[in-house]
């Protein structure tokens, strides 16, 4: 690590501070100066309500949060790591998951849900306090709220199997909801003619250790090992070694310096040996800057990065979800997320299809 930090102390970047809340966010008053961004403040708007595929609802003009490029890629040269671009092809993923269902596999899905935190997360403080306390899972935003994962499980009816509260210091709660589903497309071209069971892990982190959070979610996209959960009477992998591995919360690369043990460890996580393939998601603000330079596996299949500083709807997970049972290929499978993505943030189906990329070229 001495050399990474050799070649990244001449770097000079500032991390974004960010509040992702409400439904979206808008450039708060300010001016920007050389080397920074404008801060985002919370509980504004940054979509407008249009008319669904139209796309009359666009972006308001906000400078997005680019990070410097060298930060990345010198990082990746220095930790002597194989740059490889995202697959764009989901036959092998479908392969996969078609392969499992034959042998009576489960399908299984993880999602990393850092709870939002005013007090140790780098946001513009949500002033409804209640909402971001990362240690109370029962009223955070990012966990039950309408557009949270445990929300959107409620709302649409998914079945929850289990519930385990405090399974670490840095897990509160892990839920794991089930969704039977209807094979098409790819699936069904591969042989998967019966409807399936498709469990979801959500793992919900104290806010506090949103680092725990994402460097397990990037250990599980780059490595294959996984926990076992005995849940439903059956025996679930998941972690690296489920189908779907995904994070929702704070962009929390933004709050990471250069040289920091922090990004020391968050590189550590990329340098896996991940021979599954799988689907992969981030909603998180201008995730497709900040965090698809760490995903760059030929065998991780982009599904979904937000674009824009947008609030992370867990309703576009569901999307997400219908598409890969449906057998849909990548720009399918974004377009059903982006129609998701849109019923909860109220906004025209067009901006929605913008403010997500997928595949493994970064939106311009």
């Amino acid at each position: 690590m001495k050399e990474l930090a050799l070649l990244l102390a001449g770097i000079s970047i500032q991390a974004l501070a960010v509040g992702c809340s409400g439904t979206a966010q808008t450039e708060a008053t300010g001016n920007t100066t050389s080397g920074t961004v404008p801060r985002v403040a919370a509980e504004e708007t940054l979509a407008r309500p249009g008319d669904g595929d139209a796309g009359a609802a666009a972006p308001v003009d906000t400078p997005e949060p680019i990070p410097d490029a060298g930060l990345f890629e010198g990082a990746d040269e220095a930790l002597e790591l194989e740059r490889r671009e995202s697959a764009a092809d989901l036959g092998a993923f479908y392969r996969r998951l078609a392969g499992d269902i034959a042998a009576g596999e489960p399908i299984v899905a993880t999602v990393y849900v850092a709870l939002c935190d005013n007090d140790s997360q780098g946001i513009i403080p949500v002033k409804n306090r209640r909402i971001c306390d990362g240690d109370d899972p029962a009223r955070n935003m990012y966990w039950v709220g309408k557009g949270a994962l445990a929300g959107v499980a409620k709302k649409e009816k998914w079945e929850r199997v289990s519930r385990v509260e405090a399974t670490d210091e840095a897990v509160m709660v892990q839920r794991v909801w089930k969704r039977r589903m209807t094979p098409g497309g790819a699936l069904e071209e591969a042989g998967v003619t019966e409807p399936f069971d498709l469990y979801v892990v959500g793992l919900a982190y104290r806010g506090s250790r949103i680092h725990d959070a994402f460097v397990d979610y990037l250990g599980a996209v780059h490595n294959d090992g996984g926990s076992v959960l005995e849940t439903d009477g059956r025996s679930l992998e998941y972690g690296g070694a489920g189908h779907v591995v995904g994070y929702v919360g704070h962009d929390y690369m933004m709050d990471v310096m250069p040289g920091s043990s922090q990004l020391g460890q968050v590189l550590e996580a990329t340098r896996g040996d991940s021979k599954l393939d799988k689907g992969v998601f981030a909603l998180a603000c201008a995730g497709d800057s900040w965090i698809r330079p760490f995903i760059s596996r030929e065998n991780a299949y982009l599904l979904a990065l937000n674009v824009y500083l947008a609030f992370p709807n867990a309703r576009t997970i569901e999307g997400i979800l219908d598409g890969i049972a449906a057998g849909e290929d990548g720009s399918q499978v974004h377009r059903r997320a982006a129609k998701a993505f849109a019923k909860g943030q109220e906004c025209g189906v067009g901006w929605a299809r913008k403010a997500l990329n997928h595949g493994p070229e970064r939106a311009e």
